[in-house]
């Protein structure tokens, strides 16, 4: 259901061609679903079971916290047994293998006061029906971690694929995928998703953010965010004024890392990949480290400042490293908008990162930049940098290993005697020149 302006193949667009729009406006939280679990499990008894007050802050027309619902959950974990398998380690996991198991997951870590380790099996997760909302939703505001990680055995999540199209969640014509906040008084609560294809998300609200995951931190306490080896792909927000359609990340958060992860053909009003926007005078720090950006399209230029990635706020770090940010192209206006926006103004510091457009000021400390197209392997949706690419070990190192360990195709991050530019890293067979 890719709308009829997005063409899968890279090359130039028609500026004349008309957009699409996608049914009614989309509520921003899953009533249908809330409805659906509700009745699904009314026969539940409910245990006595404490249960921690409702987290301060929580935004407008998010699912409220409710003790007896949440004791009905834990004892349908138990009744469902057989079908969500906790697995035996320090932190409170499971293997979830459909949207209702990974949902019941999250229900049952939001409830508890552990770590929690959420294993998703190798296969696709998609809805049974389209719903109103996000399909998964977590809200916490205690001093823990949460982890969900995709490619592992269906069977019984005891081994893992290093690869993110092995799991891939599809919104299925769904609003999205993941609403998430998260915080601490201690500013240690963590949000970790990583080996994961995430895609599907559709909205024609003037509210629409985040459809594969929507981030936000609370007012006084505040989370960690960490986003490795996953691709966002087909999330597409058709009103003007939408932004961040792929990834949304709001105030409230401390620090916020994403690497090694892939981005294309996710559509907006502007900024289709990533918004990233603080409003609390946090300092928060935003580290982008190889990520790749190719083929998200802006479709509201009069009202947007860039067509893959803003940032919103001048308290923050930004340090940006290793990126390739090439054809995000503009619908509908004679001038593209640039790849690369902050607003207001504020520096950013960038090492050896590929931007065909920015407009932002970066650091005096700022090197390496260039425009230089990535030269890719030539195959539809491949982002793998071909043999000849000059962006191959080209990348800035002295920041590895914080670059992570792994490239997005799960083989090592570094393979020759520097780091490639983007989320691939370029093994033998691309270095003799070959993957067309």
């Amino acid at each position: 259901m890719r709308p009829s302006y997005l063409p899968r193949q890279r090359g130039a667009l028609s500026i004349d061609t008309p957009s699409r729009h996608f049914g009614a406006p989309a509520q921003r939280f899953g009533s249908a679903r809330r409805s659906r679990r509700a009745s699904a499990m009314a026969t539940a008894p409910l245990p006595a079971h404490p249960m921690p007050a409702s987290p301060p802050g929580s935004p407008a027309g998010r699912r409220p916290w409710n003790p007896a619902r949440a004791s009905v959950l834990v004892t349908a974990l138990s009744l469902l047994a057989g079908l969500l398998l906790p697995l035996q380690a320090s932190a409170a996991q499971y293997c979830a293998r459909n949207v209702d198991q990974l949902n019941l997951a999250l229900d049952l870590a939001q409830a508890n006061n552990e770590n929690n380790v959420i294993r998703v099996a190798r296969g696709l997760i998609v809805p049974a029906a389209p719903e109103e909302g996000h399909l998964f939703t977590y809200v916490s505001s205690k001093d823990r971690s949460l982890e969900i990680s995709g490619g592992w055995d269906p069977q019984d999540c005891s081994s893992q694929v290093l690869d993110p199209a092995g799991t891939r969640i599809e919104a299925g014509g769904s609003f999205g995928l993941f609403n998430l906040l998260i915080g601490s008084s201690g500013g240690n609560a963590l949000l970790r998703i990583h080996n994961l294809t995430l895609s599907g998300g559709y909205s024609d609200s003037s509210v629409a953010r985040g459809l594969g995951i929507n981030v936000h931190g609370f007012m006084y306490v505040h989370g960690k965010v960490e986003i490795d080896r996953v691709v966002f792909a087909d999330h597409h927000c058709d009103h003007g004024q939408s932004r961040g359609c792929a990834l949304n990340l709001s105030p409230g958060l401390k620090e916020v890392t994403i690497r090694n992860s892939l981005f294309h053909h996710n559509s907006a009003g502007g900024a289709a990949a990533i918004r990233a926007w603080v409003s609390e005078g946090i300092q928060t720090v935003f580290r982008l480290h190889n990520n790749t950006l190719v083929d998200n399209y802006a479709h509201a230029p009069d009202q947007a400042a860039s067509s893959a990635i803003e940032f919103t706020g001048d308290t923050d770090t930004i340090l940006m490293y290793n990126n390739i940010l090439f054809h995000n192209p503009t619908l509908n206006a004679p001038i593209p908008l640039p790849d690369l926006a902050r607003d207001p103004a504020g520096a950013i510091l960038g090492k050896n990162n590929t931007i065909a457009a920015s407009a932002v000021t970066w650091t005096p400390d700022t090197s390496g930049n260039r425009s230089i197209p990535p030269v890719f392997a030539g195959r539809v949706d491949d982002y793998r940098l071909r043999g000849d690419s000059p962006l191959r070990d080209s990348g800035f190192n002295a920041g590895w290993p914080t670059h992570g360990l792994l490239e997005l195709g799960g083989g090592p991050r570094v393979l020759g005697p520097t780091i490639d530019l983007g989320a691939y890293e370029s093994d033998v067979l691309f270095n003799a020149g070959f993957g067309d």
